[in-house]
């Protein structure tokens, strides 16, 4: 009886134990994998996953003290050529090392995360002001650009910090962040060793960390406008066509570089609805230049596409869609520009979506030919319709014997495959000249014209109707696509003191168009659309002074034979680009900002 008593005691005492190391285990086992889930398993620092909860607390410790706090964002400078010169484990190392270098700075309240695999985030709580947190960001500085050594080599490294300090008041912690993420950026941009402190000033800039928002806000408030340039026949001086161009007119920065935003868009994805918008608008506004001047021919509008749209399965839905027009209305004459880093990932599926864009009529333009790392498979893969030399090129023309081989080559190659050549950013007379000796077809550059809102190309057509002699000749210049007959295209004066190239048409067949043709103004965009309005009355107004007498028997005050009237209705009301659609909510109306918007319609002054 005693051992079977001893024997249940004993099984009692080891079930006990048993279970106590079995939930000492479950706990260790809980405790390594919460370790691994919070903190860095080469520093041992805690992780992006209590960034915000630690951010709360931060900003909650500072407000109980009536103190500030300081965020501060710190990114290691290309330390990715460390681990492509020495090796992964010698990164491994020096990034311990430079964790160690840190935590020497840390005042006892700080808090240290490594959120990246170059970049950590420090909270500092009960910081004085902001002349503390920069002292505090130079010693950071200063800790990373000390020497390491790294075998028998010293290795200098640096970083930058981006940092703001919060008030009392201000307890949003995705805002503490945004702010200091927009610093960083602010320091990045400024080089290597620099430390930026958040302003308010830096929120109108556009960097990945507030370009969703941004672009969201001047989309809301229509601060986007389509202008146009005018492209121009080098051989008969007259305009071909024009390319709708997307500018952003921001109140606090004015003109905003296309090259800022629209990596930014595309980047966010609003690049689709946005090109969405750009094509109907610029479909509409060619029929409506079609409409109103039907005796100039269809004037060609080229619209540039991105990789992001061609990668939409109703791509050919929304073309579709932009180029259907009402019964009896001629379908847009339109150009798909699309550039070679748009075919670089996948050209064989781009090619095979725009192989039935073109089948809907469309013309298609490799654009920045020359500048890819596929040009020649492009042009054998991608059989566009016209070539467009990129600018790079185009300005080294009569200066660099290789830049003139070069376009050349490109000008004999587009010749031989059946496409029309276009160059960009023609400015001198030096160029144009060059240009022609080679036979480039077209040209555009700010030597005809800037791009200029729609009103001011208006201008130049009716312009070039009120003053036309007699119909133009058709020309075989205007190719709209490979095989189709071609239309007359309008013409455009050039700048004065540029000649017309021989065209062998017959005396006459165009009356001279007025020196104050918008086209040949020098300036900026919106200088460009100033002069047009105060021009466009002066020259319009000597006209109507000295308008020929009436036929006997017609009213004093009518208009001479074949003139268009006065007040006759303007084609064009400017149309602000609109938000982006988001299901079951309406679209907000923009407005188009001015100055660029104000340029006074002509004959709605005159007339009135």
């Amino acid at each position: 009886m005693l051992i079977v008593v001893v024997v249940l005691a004993l099984a009692a005492i080891g079930a006990g134990v048993y279970a106590f190391r079995q939930r000492q285990g479950k706990e260790q086992l809980e405790a390594e994998l919460n370790q691994l889930a919070h903190h860095d398993r080469l520093t041992g620092l805690p992780n992006r996953s209590v960034l915000e909860p630690w951010i709360t607390e931060c900003l909650a410790a500072s407000r109980r003290h009536s103190s500030r706090a300081a965020i501060m964002l710190i990114d290691l400078d290309r330390f990715k050529r460390i681990n492509d010169s020495y090796g992964p484990s010698v990164g491994d190392e020096l990034m311990k090392a430079i964790v160690a270098r840190l935590r020497t700075v840390l005042r006892p309240q700080d808090k240290l995360i490594r959120t990246t695999g170059t970049q950590f985030t420090m909270l500092c709580p009960e910081m004085p002001d902001s002349t503390a947190a920069e002292q505090l960001a130079r010693r950071v500085i200063g800790a990373i650009q000390t020497p390491f050594q790294v075998e028998q080599d010293l290795i200098s490294l640096n970083a930058c910090v981006g940092a703001t300090v919060t008030d009392e008041r201000l307890s949003d912690t995705s805002s503490v962040l945004l702010d200091a993420e927009v610093a960083l950026y602010k320091a990045k941009d400024d080089g290597p060793g620099t430390i930026a402190m958040y302003e308010q000033s830096m929120h109108a800039r556009l960097t990945p960390a507030n370009a969703g928002k941004r672009l969201e806000e001047a989309l809301a408030r229509g601060e986007f406008q389509l202008l146009y340039m005018p492209i121009i026949s080098l051989e008969t001086n007259r305009m071909t066509g024009v390319e709708a161009l997307i500018r952003w007119l921001d109140p606090e920065r004015g003109l905003v570089s296309p090259s800022e935003f629209l990596p930014a868009m595309d980047e966010t994805g609003l690049i689709v609805p946005v090109g969405e918008w750009v094509l109907n608008e610029a479909c509409r506004q060619a029929v409506q230049w079609q409409e109103a001047y039907p005796a100039l021919g269809p004037i060609e509008v080229t619209v540039n596409v991105s990789a992001r749209q061609l990668a939409q399965s109703d791509f050919l839905d929304v073309l579709t869609e932009a180029l259907r027009m009402p019964e009896g209305v001629r379908p847009p004459q339109l150009c798909l520009e699309i550039s070679e880093a748009a075919l670089r990932d996948d050209l064989e599926t781009a090619w095979t979506m725009l192989r039935q864009a073109k089948e809907l009529g469309v013309t298609l333009a490799l654009d920045d030919f020359g500048t890819g790392s596929s040009s020649i498979k492009s042009v054998r893969t991608f059989r566009s319709d016209v070539l467009k030399i990129d600018r790079e090129f185009v300005k080294g023309l009569g200066m660099a014997a290789e830049d003139t081989a070069i376009v050349q080559m490109m000008i004999a190659l587009g010749k031989e495959l059946g496409m029309v050549t276009v160059a960009e950013g023609i400015e001198t007379t030096q160029q144009l000249e060059a240009l022609r000796r080679l036979d480039c077809k077209r040209g555009q550059g700010y030597l005809f014209g800037h791009p200029v809102p729609p009103q001011v190309i208006e201008d130049m057509l009716y312009d070039i109707a009120t003053t036309r002699a007699q119909p133009m000749v058709p020309s075989t210049t205007n190719l709209p696509q490979r095989g189709q007959p071609a239309a007359g295209p309008a013409e455009v004066l050039l700048p004065e003191g540029i000649q017309p190239a021989p065209t062998g048409l017959p005396a006459g067949t165009a009356a001279e168009i007025p020196a104050h043709s918008p086209a040949a103004w020098p300036g900026s965009e919106t200088e460009v659309a100033a002069a047009a309005a105060a021009a466009g009355r002066a020259a319009l107004a000597a006209r109507a002074a000295a308008a020929a007498p009436a036929a006997p028997g017609a009213p004093a005050d009518a208009p001479p034979a074949g003139a268009i009237h006065l007040d006759a209705p303007r084609p064009h009301q400017p149309q602000p680009l609109m938000s982006p659609r988001r299901p079951g909510v309406a679209p907000a109306t923009g407005t188009v900002v001015p100055p660029v918007s104000r340029v006074p319609r002509r004959r709605s002054e005159l007339a009135s």
